[in-house]
């Protein structure tokens, strides 16, 4: 939560005892229903937060944060509306890892958030602490690791009947990377996040939403479509300057990032850093893989291989570590807002029963003019989740640290970057990863209960004694399900699906069996269909041919 002093405090001898409740009137001391702002701390192109002090019955006091929409933006439907989705997905997140949404409310024109109160950082204000340094190794993966396991827990995100909503964050950055003073690391800030089931439109074609330093390359080319892996390729970017100092793409301004994204010029961590762990090398290279395919299918797998990491080393890091370096690199700024608190919360009276035509009893606000149903917006109050509370849409849109020594001058791709615009050619193939490439290819592939997406997917080898279960299912085919365990002779495995019968009845399709997948020149002819009932599907495991995409053990 950095402080910002763009907004200068009125004396506290010279608080109106009304006010217009615009959002441009806000200043400390103001009440919205049971919350009094205090100081404003972060501030970006769309939003504002400031430290406020929650009151209730018997003396009940608590400081939260509270995030409203820049005034200039307050009247815009878009931005109401990614206020209103920021809501519905963070209040349905629960985990440590996720900042928690405490309410939602309006009083007047003030459309707000009230948010836990996260003391500390953000890890864009650690790494700027140290420019050109990279923090120590444990840290850095501790902090990642961290973030990981709060990132799964939004991508694992159901519905009431089940359903998964695929929510991707879509600005995993340093800015919405909270550290406490007590080393708890916060995933923060879902306002540009996309789910199903939202009941405004999402974002359309071409338009980007995000950080460019940050984002991955099917988001920077518009791609509705993008799934989960877009965020891990976003951490990847992150743990690259965690562990180097640098941003993984050289670029003097968005567009010039831009461009190199673009054109896969991923500066190799071993040249800026030469002596960064092997280990950690591979790391980066799964999950800044240019095709999503190469990459880690989920944040739980990032997590698990950067736990492993510091198994492998016997390094036992722990919240304490992450918070020595947020002492010693940032304690001083947190020690200044800290005081600037507790003064305004001094300096302005506790009135629990709020200004004159202002309170707002928890839970009654109204909710139905800003386009929600009632049942959800009760629900939001209700849930705790997670939420932004510092850096807040970027308080520093662009970081101030420096970029490596630029590559080779780039060009625009006019496509998305597919498999052949990755970093280096497809190395031989992983026998710890399974590949499962469904047919029809747009078919949806789960894994113990995980929905990975649809298409090709890769997922680590279970350990010994274990088994994964894979299920397959697209509309209109039968659903496939087969059972892989740790001594599988064959790590990749193609599943043609059978069509139902009513869809056997009405086109003409190929056999329902499953073939080794040919090498990408051999064209199979079509085969009438099936004259019997369908048949059960069958699984067999591809051939090695060596021509088939992989997660490659480091593209750099």
């Amino acid at each position: 939560m950095e402080a910002i002093s763009d907004n200068p405090a009125r004396p506290s001898g010279a608080l109106p005892a009304t006010s217009p409740l615009g959002s441009d009137a806000l200043y400390p001391g103001q009440k919205l229903g049971r919350y009094t702002l205090l100081v404003p701390v972060a501030q970006g192109g769309m939003a504002r937060v400031w430290a406020a002090r929650q009151s209730g019955q018997r003396g009940f006091q608590k400081i939260v944060a509270i995030k409203t929409i820049m005034p200039a933006l307050a009247a815009d439907p878009e931005f109401e509306r990614m206020f209103l989705d920021e809501a519905r997905i963070a209040a349905a997140v629960h985990h440590p890892n996720v900042c928690e949404i405490h309410d939602l409310g309006e009083v007047g024109d003030v459309l707000f958030l009230a948010m836990e109160w996260v003391d500390g950082i953000s890890l864009l204000t650690l790494l700027k602490a140290r420019p050109r340094t990279p923090l120590e190794d444990p840290v850095a993966v501790r902090i990642v690791a961290d973030a990981c396991a709060g990132l799964h827990a939004a991508h694992e995100l159901r519905d009431d009947n089940g359903y998964p909503l695929n929510v991707v964050h879509r600005d995993v950055s340093p800015h919405n990377i909270l550290l406490s003073i007590n080393g708890q690391v916060k995933v923060a800030d879902f306002g540009v996040a996309k789910a199903m089931g939202l009941e405004h439109a999402p974002t359309v074609a071409g338009q980007l939403k995000g950080k460019v330093a940050y984002m991955s390359p099917e988001q920077a080319v518009g791609d509705t479509t993008v799934d989960r892996r877009s965020d891990i390729f976003s951490m990847g970017a992150v743990l690259y300057e965690a562990l180097t100092g640098y941003r993984a793409w050289a670029g003097a301004n968005d567009v010039a990032r831009l461009q190199n994204l673009l054109a896969g010029n991923i500066i190799p961590p071993k040249q800026v850093r030469p002596d960064i762990p092997q280990d950690l090398e591979n790391i980066l290279a799964y999950s800044l893989a240019i095709d999503p395919a190469r990459r880690y299918q989920t944040a739980e797998q990032m997590r698990m291989a950067l736990e492993k990491y510091l198994v492998s080393r016997s390094m036992m890091v722990s919240a304490s570590n992450v918070a020595n370096s947020v002492r010693m690199l940032c304690g001083r700024e947190i020690e200044i807002r800290q005081a600037q608190i507790r003064q305004a919360a001094a300096a302005i009276p506790d009135e629990t029963m709020g200004m004159p035509g202002a309170s707002v009893e928890p839970y009654s606000v109204q909710y139905r003019s800003r386009g929600m149903r009632r049942s959800t917006a009760t629900a939001i109050t209700f849930v705790a989740g997670g939420i932004t509370i510092a850096g807040i849409m970027g308080i520093v849109a662009v970081s101030s640290l420096p970029s490596a020594p630029a590559a080779t001058p780039p060009t625009v791709a006019s496509n998305p970057p597919t498999q052949t615009a990755s970093l280096a050619p497809p190395p031989p193939q992983n026998p710890n990863i399974i590949v499962v490439r469904p047919s029809p290819s747009d078919a949806e592939i789960e894994v113990n209960h995980v929905i990975l997406g649809k298409g090709v997917r890769s997922f680590d080898r279970p350990e010994p004694g274990q088994t994964h279960t894979v299920v397959v299912r697209a509309p209109g085919f039968e659903t496939a399900t087969l059972t892989i365990n740790h001594d599988a002779t064959e790590s990749e495995w193609s599943v043609e699906l059978t069509p139902s019968p009513d869809a056997a009845a009405s086109a003409v399709s190929p056999p329902a069996t499953a073939t080794p997948t040919a090498p990408p020149t051999t064209v199979v002819a079509p085969q009438p269909p099936p004259a019997a009932t369908p048949t059960t599907p069958v699984v067999k495991p591809t051939p090695k041919t060596g021509k088939t995409p992989a997660i490659p053990d480091n593209p750099f």
